[in-house]
């Protein structure tokens, strides 16, 4: 019975920490990554991976991977396989364009508005242009590699209230003008009630003199005499 007794307190650290640790673990786990492999020969090699995706897209290049990998041919195209739930995008650039580029590439992920990826785009970082003798040459080192995440647009909403191409925003419009209008017309005759009031007291003096005197003569009190 005494140990049932004891506080519950000294167990909430632990509890917090645990708590920490499957968030951090939830987070991890709910990013995307992409294995990458460029070929050489007849077979694909892991060139690395893309990590932090969609929020934060990085390239982590594969340890074990070097530069000699890469064998530029001439007329030949500079392969890659990204994997993606069992699903494998294959694309291709030039090996002079990498090289007029001085290797550097960008892969383009696009992501649906859940954050999940539905394709990926590579391009080498030029414009096309391939110089005379760009097919022989080899990096000196890793490329240098970028990644942008394409974010899905939302089309524009289409305007509520529009009837036979009129836009029902038109009437409080009209309604304004009208009232606009009115003000304008009453600051032009700003007197027309005053002068009603007067013409009528004129009018009619007499007869509200005599109910203010019968209400003066009704008010006044009785004689002593008609009290006794």
């Amino acid at each position: 019975m005494t140990q049932l007794n004891k506080p519950f307190w000294p167990c909430i650290p632990s509890l917090l920490l645990l708590f920490l640790w499957l968030c951090q673990f939830s987070l991890v786990t709910a990013q995307t990554v992409l294995p990458v492999y460029h070929k050489r020969g007849s077979d694909f090699i892991k060139r690395g991976e893309i990590v932090g995706l969609p929020d934060a897209p990085e390239f982590v290049p594969n340890p074990v991977s070097s530069a000699a990998e890469i064998v530029p041919q001439e007329d030949a195209l500079y392969q890659l396989k990204i994997v993606h739930n069992d699903k494998t995008i294959l694309q291709s650039v030039k090996f002079c364009q990498l090289i007029s580029s001085n290797w550097q590439d960008t892969f383009h992920i696009h992501v649906d508005a859940h954050g999940d990826v539905y394709h990926v785009d590579y391009y080498a970082a030029t414009d096309g242009a391939c110089t005379a003798d760009a097919s022989t040459e080899l990096p000196t080192s890793t490329m240098t590699t970028d990644v942008r995440v394409n974010q899905p647009v939302s089309a524009p909403l289409p305007q509520l209230g529009t009837v036979g191409g009129k836009n029902k925003q038109q009437q409080p419009q009209q309604q304004s003008k009208k009232q606009t209008q009115q003000q304008g017309a009453q600051t032009e005759h700003p007197d027309e009630g005053g002068e009603e009031e007067q013409s009528f007291v004129r009018k009619y003096w007499y007869l509200i003199l005599a109910g203010v005197m019968l209400l003066l003569s009704s008010a006044s009190p009785p004689p002593e005499n008609a009290r006794r």
